[in-house]
Protein backbone atom coordinates (compact mmCIF):
# COMPACT_ATOMS: atom_id res chain seq x y z
CA UNK A 1 0.00 0.00 0.00
CA UNK A 2 1.41 3.65 -0.76
CA UNK A 3 -0.53 6.67 0.63
CA UNK A 4 -0.05 10.07 0.98
CA UNK A 5 1.26 11.78 3.87
CA UNK A 6 -2.74 12.98 4.65
CA UNK A 7 -3.60 9.42 4.41
CA UNK A 8 -4.94 8.77 1.21
CA UNK A 9 -4.21 5.75 -0.26
CA UNK A 10 -3.02 5.74 -3.39
CA UNK A 11 -1.88 2.54 -4.46
CA UNK A 12 -3.15 -0.82 -2.57
CA UNK A 13 -2.20 -4.34 -4.02
CA UNK A 14 -3.36 -7.61 -2.79
CA UNK A 15 -1.19 -10.86 -2.68
CA UNK A 16 -3.21 -14.78 -1.80
CA UNK A 17 -0.75 -17.53 -1.86
CA UNK A 18 -3.23 -20.29 -0.43
CA UNK A 19 -1.58 -20.68 2.76
CA UNK A 20 -1.41 -18.88 6.26
CA UNK A 21 0.91 -16.14 5.09
CA UNK A 22 2.59 -13.44 7.43
CA UNK A 23 4.57 -10.19 6.17
CA UNK A 24 7.52 -9.80 9.02
CA UNK A 25 9.79 -7.39 7.34
CA UNK A 26 10.43 -4.97 5.12
CA UNK A 27 13.04 -2.38 4.21
CA UNK A 28 13.01 0.32 1.11
CA UNK A 29 15.89 -0.92 -1.85
CA UNK A 30 18.58 0.86 -3.38
CA UNK A 31 16.10 1.80 -6.54
CA UNK A 32 13.27 2.65 -4.73
CA UNK A 33 11.59 -0.34 -4.54
CA UNK A 34 10.59 -2.61 -1.58
CA UNK A 35 12.26 -5.33 -0.18
CA UNK A 36 9.58 -7.53 1.56
CA UNK A 37 9.87 -10.53 3.78
CA UNK A 38 7.07 -13.01 4.75
CA UNK A 39 6.53 -16.35 6.61
CA UNK A 40 4.11 -18.80 4.30
CA UNK A 41 3.12 -22.24 6.14
CA UNK A 42 -0.16 -24.31 5.73
CA UNK A 43 -1.10 -24.07 9.53
CA UNK A 44 0.95 -23.39 12.00
CA UNK A 45 -0.45 -21.01 14.32
CA UNK A 46 2.95 -21.54 17.43
CA UNK A 47 5.49 -20.60 14.36
CA UNK A 48 6.76 -23.67 15.28
CA UNK A 49 6.28 -25.87 12.18
CA UNK A 50 8.17 -26.03 8.84
CA UNK A 51 7.42 -22.67 6.60
CA UNK A 52 8.83 -21.09 3.83
CA UNK A 53 10.73 -17.27 4.30
CA UNK A 54 10.16 -15.71 1.15
CA UNK A 55 12.14 -12.46 0.25
CA UNK A 56 10.84 -10.55 -2.59
CA UNK A 57 11.81 -7.08 -4.56
CA UNK A 58 9.12 -4.94 -5.39
CA UNK A 59 9.29 -1.82 -7.67
CA UNK A 60 7.74 1.51 -6.78
CA UNK A 61 4.25 0.14 -8.58
CA UNK A 62 4.64 -2.71 -5.78
CA UNK A 63 5.08 -5.33 -8.73
CA UNK A 64 7.08 -8.72 -7.84
CA UNK A 65 10.49 -8.20 -9.89
CA UNK A 66 12.41 -11.14 -8.09
CA UNK A 67 11.60 -13.64 -5.29
CA UNK A 68 14.03 -15.82 -3.47
CA UNK A 69 12.53 -19.00 -1.37
CA UNK A 70 13.70 -20.51 1.38
CA UNK A 71 13.13 -22.73 3.79
CA UNK A 72 12.88 -21.30 7.29
CA UNK A 73 10.91 -18.66 9.38
CA UNK A 74 11.17 -15.65 11.35
CA UNK A 75 12.87 -13.81 8.59
CA UNK A 76 14.98 -10.25 9.50
CA UNK A 77 16.24 -7.95 6.62
CA UNK A 78 19.16 -5.43 6.55
CA UNK A 79 20.83 -3.14 3.87
CA UNK A 80 24.27 -3.17 3.51
CA UNK A 81 25.25 -0.99 0.86
CA UNK A 82 26.61 -1.80 -2.73
CA UNK A 83 22.97 -3.45 -2.98
CA UNK A 84 23.72 -6.17 -0.76
CA UNK A 85 21.34 -7.53 1.42
CA UNK A 86 21.66 -9.60 4.89
CA UNK A 87 18.78 -11.70 5.97
CA UNK A 88 18.90 -13.52 9.22
CA UNK A 89 16.26 -16.30 9.73
CA UNK A 90 15.86 -19.66 11.95
CA UNK A 91 15.85 -23.17 9.71
CA UNK A 92 14.81 -25.05 12.08
CA UNK A 93 11.06 -26.68 11.57
CA UNK A 94 10.46 -27.54 15.28
CA UNK A 95 11.09 -25.91 19.37
CA UNK A 96 14.69 -26.21 18.20
CA UNK A 97 16.17 -23.00 16.88
CA UNK A 98 19.16 -23.03 14.05
CA UNK A 99 20.09 -19.27 13.15
CA UNK A 100 21.60 -18.43 10.18
CA UNK A 101 22.65 -15.31 7.95
CA UNK A 102 23.22 -14.64 4.57
CA UNK A 103 24.13 -11.92 2.63
CA UNK A 104 22.56 -11.57 -0.68
CA UNK A 105 23.92 -9.34 -4.35
CA UNK A 106 20.93 -7.71 -5.40
CA UNK A 107 19.69 -9.86 -8.03
CA UNK A 108 19.68 -12.33 -4.53
CA UNK A 109 22.30 -13.96 -5.18
CA UNK A 110 23.54 -15.30 -1.95
CA UNK A 111 27.48 -14.32 -1.69
CA UNK A 112 27.80 -15.73 2.19
CA UNK A 113 26.32 -18.33 4.54
CA UNK A 114 27.06 -18.08 8.46
CA UNK A 115 25.61 -19.98 11.26
CA UNK A 116 24.74 -17.32 13.60
CA UNK A 117 23.46 -19.45 16.91
CA UNK A 118 21.82 -22.94 17.58
CA UNK A 119 20.22 -24.16 20.65
CA UNK A 120 17.93 -27.19 21.76
CA UNK A 121 14.92 -24.87 22.80
CA UNK A 122 14.12 -21.81 21.87
CA UNK A 123 11.39 -19.31 19.35
CA UNK A 124 13.08 -16.22 19.31
CA UNK A 125 13.14 -13.85 16.62
CA UNK A 126 16.62 -12.59 15.29
CA UNK A 127 17.11 -9.18 14.05
CA UNK A 128 19.85 -7.94 12.07
CA UNK A 129 21.65 -4.23 11.44
CA UNK A 130 24.86 -3.24 9.29
CA UNK A 131 27.77 -2.18 10.90
CA UNK A 132 29.93 0.81 9.17
CA UNK A 133 33.02 -1.63 8.88
CA UNK A 134 31.13 -4.32 6.63
CA UNK A 135 29.85 -6.73 9.13
CA UNK A 136 26.92 -7.04 10.64
CA UNK A 137 25.33 -7.28 14.62
CA UNK A 138 22.44 -10.14 14.94
CA UNK A 139 20.48 -9.70 18.12
CA UNK A 140 18.09 -12.72 19.67
CA UNK A 141 17.61 -14.14 23.13
CA UNK A 142 18.77 -16.98 24.05
CA UNK A 143 15.84 -19.44 25.82
CA UNK A 144 18.22 -22.21 26.29
CA UNK A 145 20.16 -20.29 29.15
CA UNK A 146 17.18 -18.51 30.94
CA UNK A 147 16.31 -16.16 27.80
CA UNK A 148 19.64 -14.20 28.21
CA UNK A 149 20.11 -11.53 25.70
CA UNK A 150 22.11 -12.93 22.42
CA UNK A 151 24.13 -10.68 20.08
CA UNK A 152 27.00 -12.02 17.54
CA UNK A 153 29.05 -9.49 15.72
CA UNK A 154 29.60 -10.72 11.87
CA UNK A 155 32.38 -9.34 9.99
CA UNK A 156 31.89 -8.34 5.94
CA UNK A 157 32.94 -12.04 5.19
CA UNK A 158 30.12 -13.67 7.31
CA UNK A 159 32.56 -14.82 9.93
CA UNK A 160 31.22 -14.69 13.66
CA UNK A 161 34.33 -12.71 15.13
CA UNK A 162 32.39 -12.07 18.97
CA UNK A 163 29.16 -12.64 21.06
CA UNK A 164 28.00 -11.41 23.67
CA UNK A 165 25.48 -13.40 26.54
CA UNK A 166 23.69 -10.44 28.33
CA UNK A 167 22.95 -11.88 31.64
CA UNK A 168 19.54 -9.39 31.51
CA UNK A 169 16.52 -11.89 30.91
CA UNK A 170 14.37 -10.92 27.78
CA UNK A 171 11.13 -11.78 26.52
CA UNK A 172 11.21 -12.21 22.39
CA UNK A 173 10.05 -8.90 22.18
CA UNK A 174 12.74 -6.00 21.13
CA UNK A 175 14.60 -4.43 18.72
CA UNK A 176 17.23 -3.10 17.42
CA UNK A 177 18.07 0.12 15.62
CA UNK A 178 21.57 1.60 14.05
CA UNK A 179 22.77 5.02 13.34
CA UNK A 180 26.15 6.28 12.47
CA UNK A 181 27.84 3.19 13.86
CA UNK A 182 25.94 3.65 17.16
CA UNK A 183 23.39 0.27 17.96
CA UNK A 184 20.35 0.54 20.30
CA UNK A 185 18.78 -2.57 21.04
CA UNK A 186 15.29 -2.18 23.45
CA UNK A 187 13.68 -4.87 25.20
CA UNK A 188 11.22 -6.69 27.86
CA UNK A 189 13.12 -7.67 30.78
CA UNK A 190 11.38 -9.76 33.35
CA UNK A 191 12.03 -11.31 36.44
CA UNK A 192 10.24 -14.87 38.10
CA UNK A 193 7.86 -14.89 41.60
CA UNK A 194 6.37 -18.44 41.69
CA UNK A 195 7.66 -19.59 38.31
CA UNK A 196 5.90 -16.71 36.28
CA UNK A 197 7.29 -14.99 34.26
CA UNK A 198 6.26 -11.07 35.32
CA UNK A 199 7.74 -7.64 33.75
CA UNK A 200 9.89 -6.05 35.29
CA UNK A 201 10.98 -2.85 33.20
CA UNK A 202 12.04 -2.73 29.53
CA UNK A 203 15.78 -1.77 29.23
CA UNK A 204 17.47 -0.49 26.76
CA UNK A 205 21.65 -0.84 25.44
CA UNK A 206 23.63 1.40 23.57
CA UNK A 207 27.23 0.75 22.01
CA UNK A 208 29.57 1.40 19.36
CA UNK A 209 30.64 -0.77 16.49
CA UNK A 210 33.31 1.33 13.80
Amino acid sequence: MKIKESGEILLEKKFDRGNKDMFVDGINSEDGGFILVENSSNDDSLKLGPSITKVGKYNMMIELQNEKTISGRYGSISKSGNGKYALIFDSSISTNQEVWAWLFDSEFKVLWKSKVFDTSFGVSNFQIAHVPSGGFLAVGSDRSQNFNLFISEIDHEGKNVSEILDPEKVSSKYGLASHNGEFFIIYNAYKEIKNRRIAKKVGLLKFIRK
